[in-house]
């Protein structure tokens, strides 16, 4: 259907596309009308020019003896048959002292006057003064212009109109696609329905691209309302949210990808088990928790009921020293574990936790927070069996001498901002001295 063609706005595409080949062909068809019109004025005129003088040759010569002998008489018969069959509307016929001899026909004001000799053996013997009318040359003229004039704006108007109809058929896509948004946005209960495919390329790929954006949506709205039917999405006050500012320890599996090519599923699920319970007894002899997994890794909250940040920093370091201990243990007493590659980042921010029913006895929470996608990414960035501290986390224990530091590398944040961070050199001696007896105690009872 086509849309209703207003212009009180700014007009959209197909009345742009419309107007714009509208003018070519009414500039266009105004030059080639001005043309045509100037080159038939000039041919015709040209040709009534030459036609008249024909005409006055003639006459002088049918004229001439009858001037010799100042027969008047003859003079005058013979003007007035040429007035009635010939081009002329007034002749005058003068003699060597420029005296009307004789003449006939009628005078016009828009007439043209041509002088003619009369000669008789080279000798001049008068003149013919004649009156040459061109109305009819120049009515003809008119009427080619009108005409041309009259089939450009027709043209015009018949190429506007098919312009605008193509661009409707083909761009009104857009105008349907916004007319179907905007009866989203009013009712977002309701699926978004894409408009038939269009015909141009270049719309095609707009409208994939638009469909794989909608599909993206509602597998969205499905997942939301699926979440919505098991109660893992509640209102704010019924779950209580709230912010946390604690330490935040995460380990990535670097190679998880080789190891679920290189192991069974069970293998797999056996290893990584393994070492889900040695980072779990490490997270707890500090006071921290593992919450849950996050892509290809874990991560373990400190300081969440601590008032003291310092201590809460200091413990996920302690955390993730002694699980790099117990690792490194494990690697020295049996030559046929898998090797894994773990990558560990620590950083200190605030985190929504949300709350999860589960049939198991342990309390497990959502975890909402940017400061999670940010240590995830410093892990990503971290060494193998090294600890990278973010800036705010080391802001939290610059003023601490239970630790040195290394300057590590800078790290672009998820703004676009570059972020310096902080490999752990060493720990205090003393503290440093309770972990690899940790680290034994532990091993002694795998």
């Amino acid at each position: 259907m086509l849309n209703k063609i207003s212009f009180r706005g700014k007009p959209n595409l197909s009345q742009s596309c419309s107007l714009f080949v509208a003018t070519l062909v009414l500039i266009t068809g105004l030059i080639l009308s001005f043309l045509s019109w100037s080159n038939l004025n000039k041919q015709l005129h040209s040709n009534h020019l030459q036609s008249v003088q024909q005409q006055l040759q003639r006459l002088t010569i049918a004229i001439a003896p009858s001037l010799l002998l100042q027969d008047r008489i003859s003079i005058n018969i013979n003007l007035q048959e040429w007035s009635r069959a010939s081009e002329l509307n007034f002749i005058r016929v003068l003699n060597t002292n420029h005296q009307a001899i004789a003449e006939a026909g009628q005078h016009l004001a828009k007439s043209i006057e041509i002088n003619h000799p009369i000669t008789q053996d080279n000798l001049a013997i008068g003149s013919i003064k004649a009156e040459v009318d061109f109305s009819k040359t120049n009515t003809i003229v008119t009427r080619q212009l009108a005409l041309g004039l009259t089939i450009t704006a027709l043209f015009t108007l018949f190429s506007a109109l098919v312009s605008y109809l193509i661009c409707e058929y083909y761009f009104g896509y857009l105008q349907q696609l916004t007319a179907q948004h905007k009866l989203w946005c009013a009712d977002k209960n309701q699926a978004l329905t894409l408009p038939a495919p269009p015909k141009l390329p270049e719309l095609i790929d707009i409208h994939e691209v638009v469909s794989s954006l909608v599909d993206h949506q509602q597998l969205k709205s499905e997942s939301n309302d699926a979440i919505q039917q098991f109660g893992l999405l509640q209102s704010l006050e019924q779950k209580k949210l709230k912010y946390h500012s604690c330490a935040l320890l995460f380990i990535e599996i670097k190679n998880l990808e080789q190891l679920q090519l290189t192991l069974s599923a069970q293998e797999l699920t056996d290893l990584l088990n393994r070492y889900y319970q040695l980072l779990a007894q490490a997270s707890k002899l500090y006071g921290g928790r593992l919450e849950r997994y996050a892509g290809n890794g874990v991560v373990a909250l400190f300081g969440l009921q601590s008032p003291d940040t310092q201590q809460a920093a200091m413990h996920a370091l302690y955390a993730a020293q002694l699980f790099l201990g117990i690792i490194e243990r494990k690697h020295q007493h049996d030559d046929s574990a898998h090797f894994v590659d773990f990558r560990l980042a620590s950083h200190w921010g605030n985190v929504l936790l949300a709350p999860i029913n589960n049939s198991n006895t342990r309390k497990h929470h959502e975890l909402v927070s940017d400061s999670l996608r940010w240590a995830a990414h410093l892990a990503h960035n971290s060494e193998n069996l090294r600890i990278l501290i973010s800036q705010a986390l080391y802001e939290q224990i610059s003023d601490n001498k239970q630790a040195s530091w290394l300057p590590g590398c800078a790290v672009t944040d998820l703004h676009g901002n570059s972020q310096a961070t902080w490999w752990l050199d060493a720990l205090e001696q003393k503290q440093q001295a309770l972990i690899q007896r940790q680290i034994s105690h532990i091993a002694s009872i795998l």
